[in-house]
């Protein structure tokens, strides 16, 4: 996951890929082309669909890829276009480490599935915050 912004973010994913790591582990993030990315990062993420068309980008999101991360394998979910993946709660120690406390195989986004249907819906653009008792 990729937290930085604007031309901090930039310069992280071109030394990223400079040190040859784009090729064998992915990067998410929440505030991608806030730094102008996707003018000169490279649009290699599309090779699934093919084409950059946003169209078969949608088309191969909505097909379930999947790819190989550090916390294992990362899927696609069709109708949110959320992740399913493994989540890992952790507590700090006296160390400076983490002991890891549960691990949630292959977590669906199951908030998302009750309120966005993003095959069926696709010019939904809202956000969706669930509600607390």
């Amino acid at each position: 996951m990729a937290l930085p912004v604007g031309a901090n973010q930039t310069g992280f994913l071109e030394q990223f890929a400079a040190a040859g790591l784009k090729d064998s582990i992915g990067v998410v993030s929440s505030n991608y082309g806030s730094g102008n990315q996707q003018v000169v990062v490279s649009p290699a993420a599309a090779e699934a669909a093919g084409t950059a068309e946003p169209d078969a980008v949608i088309a191969a999101l909505e097909s379930g890829i999947a790819f190989e991360a550090p916390i294992g394998t990362v899927t696609t979910e069709a109708g949110s276009h959320h992740l399913r993946q493994n989540i890992y709660i952790v507590r700090g120690n006296a160390d400076h480490a983490f002991d890891t406390v549960e691990v949630i195989e292959v977590a669906a986004p199951s908030y998302e599935y009750q309120v966005c249907d993003l095959v069926s819906n696709p010019g939904v653009a809202a956000h969706f915050t669930p509600e607390t008792n």
